[in-house]
């Protein structure tokens, strides 16, 4: 069983469209939990980020935690057209096919795709953890925070290397 290599970038979004990308992070090992998210415009200027310490919850549920959290504050920043990503298909899915109301994530899936409903313009979009760096280094970052959520205006230092890969479209390796 070989593993095709892969080259991955991060790729800006459409004019006059933003992006929000989304991870979470979890340990195991203190049981810490949090989410953190980056806005992007067009030419890949980070607009705004967060990291939100959270509860601990599935893998699944704190990627949709993130989702919700980012789409919050996009609503309250009056972002109605914008691209959603996360590298985490399972949580990408339900909200791009519906899930049944048996299903774990259902009412926090519905909170998000409600967002759609009230007149948002978007785009769900699955990408590749190694085109998913900054954000990643901002739900590491969440798991230290001591309040819930914390809204950053500019690129903050301990993560401003990640942003600056990104935005100048670095290449990484997938499939070593």
């Amino acid at each position: 069983n070989t593993m095709e290599q892969q080259v991955v970038t991060w790729v800006h979004p459409p004019i006059r469209m933003y992006e929000l990308n989304c991870d979470a992070s979890v340990s195991l090992v203190d049981e810490s939990a949090a989410t953190g998210g980056v806005f992007c415009d067009h030419g890949g200027i980070v607009i705004l980020s967060f990291a939100a310490k959270i509860g601990f919850y599935s893998v699944v549920n704190l990627e949709l935690w993130a989702i919700y959290i980012g789409m919050a504050i996009a609503w309250n920043k009056a972002f109605i057209k914008f691209l959603v990503e996360s590298d985490s298909l399972l949580a990408i899915s339900p909200l791009r096919n519906g899930c049944p109301l048996c299903h774990p994530c259902f009412s926090l899936v519905q909170s998000i795709r409600s967002f759609v409903v009230a007149g948002g313009d978007l785009e769900w979009c699955h990408v590749l953890l190694e085109a998913n760096q900054n954000v990643d280094k901002l739900a590491n970052y969440g798991r230290s925070l001591t309040d819930n959520l914390y809204v950053f205006n500019n690129v903050m230092p301990f993560f401003a290397l990640v942003v600056q890969a990104d935005v100048s479209s670095t290449f990484f390796s997938r499939g070593f």
